[in-house]
């Protein structure tokens, strides 16, 4: 079955270890909708045959999932990467005739003669805006890069506090 992937995103591929096929798409796009035609029969196919396609099968519905999107540099819909089980490479389909044929392939092995790249640092992800999380992140790695800076911010704001406890 083809899995509705969304928040959060990398826990939902660990939900099920191993490579993933994602496509990131829009279901009111026309590209999106005929693209599916030929993803959901690779899907029929690998749940016949789960050794001829050694991965699962997911989607995400960008207008729902921006930020996701956003992280894998979605400009387009529909765009498929094959993701490692160890999650630090993924590697795009490109799209051609749509022909199934052609997507079992790069199923079966060959994506590893397409355009690949690094999925980056997974911890940066934040499907949702605003939160703690994001921006306890944020300030630790702007501390790290410049410690010097924050030495001096956290003594501000540390003796900032004790005076205002002292004149409360």
């Amino acid at each position: 079955d083809i899995v509705q992937l969304g928040n959060p995103f990398f826990e939902s591929l660990e939900a099920r270890p191993g490579p993933w096929v994602v496509v990131f798409g829009n279901k009111r796009c026309a590209f999106s909708n005929a693209f599916n035609i030929v993803f959901e029969r690779a899907n029929v196919e690998a749940e016949m045959h789960p050794e001829l396609f050694p991965c699962s099968f997911g989607f995400i519905d960008c207008p729902h999932n921006p930020r996701i999107c956003k992280f894998f540099n979605v400009t387009n819909t529909p765009k498929v990467l094959y993701i490692d089980s160890n999650y630090e490479k993924a590697y795009k389909y490109k799209q051609g005739s749509g022909n199934v044929n052609e997507f079992e392939s790069f199923l079966k092995g060959d994506f590893r003669y397409e355009q690949s790249f690094e999925i980056g640092d997974i911890d940066s992800l934040f499907e949702e805006d605003f939160t703690f999380k994001e921006a306890k992140y944020f300030m630790k790695n702007l501390y790290l890069e410049n410690q010097t800076i924050g030495n001096i911010l956290i003594g501000f704001v540390g003796i900032t506090f004790l005076l205002a406890v002292y004149f409360w």
